[in-house]
């Protein structure tokens, strides 16, 4: 569909090294979080946790209610940092995240001389399944969300009726480009469908809401 509506394409194109932006990126979101839920705690007003270490409380305390489905490993990760922008160990490995994602576009987009990067977005969205966990096997906004650089996602179809979304990945102060194209995209494929979110029977009949 690409190549019919006169795009140049170039299959594959690898971005080097964004399995290394994991382990810094995580260490410095865990931070980051830390700090910036204690600001936005601190800031509410009413009765509530006064940072994320009473929060862990709480939700130990009413564990039977909130803890059902899930556990709270990452904010016991979180709150196990400092949570203090000005710590070293966290700003090494802020940079390096960076760093790494805007290596991991900047390359190839230098190297094939592109306008962006077209990918799928993840794989199909999922229902929530309190068995097996998760079903996010991929997706490929990391590397310009940790670069601060421009995506632009489109829906590009729909599998068992639930999403798959198409993404424009461009280099920094690109989203008038990446903008055009996902609008280009949109005008061939029209694969957005508006969502029943109406009830229905067991039967399959639209329940009653009057």
């Amino acid at each position: 569909m690409l190549r019919g509506a006169g795009a140049e394409l170039i299959d594959p194109v690898e971005l080097p090294g964004t399995a290394e932006i994991n382990e810094p990126e995580f260490a410095a979101l865990t931070h980051e979080f830390k700090h910036d839920l204690n600001v936005y705690l601190a800031g509410l007003r009413g009765t509530h946790p006064a940072d994320l270490a009473e929060l862990i409380k709480f939700d130990l305390r009413y564990a039977d209610t909130v803890l059902v489905h899930f556990g709270q490993e990452v904010f016991e990760q979180a709150e196990a940092t400092t949570g203090d922008p000005a710590e070293p160990g966290y700003q090494a490995a802020r940079a390096a995240a960076s760093q790494r994602a805007r290596e991991a576009l900047d390359g190839p987009l230098a190297a094939h001389r592109l306008d962006a990067i077209v990918t799928l977005t993840a794989n199909p969205a999922w229902l929530t399944d309190y068995v097996l966990g998760d079903h996010d096997h991929f997706h490929t906004s990391g590397p310009s969300a940790v670069a601060g650089y421009p995506a632009v996602s489109v829906m590009a179809g729909n599998v068992a009726g639930l999403p798959v979304g198409l993404s424009f990945l461009g280099p920094a102060w690109s989203e008038p480009a990446l903008i055009a194209l996902a609008y280009a995209f949109e005008q061939r494929a029209p694969a957005r469908r508006i969502p029943d979110l109406r009830g229905h029977r067991h039967g399959g009949e639209p329940a009653d809401r009057r």
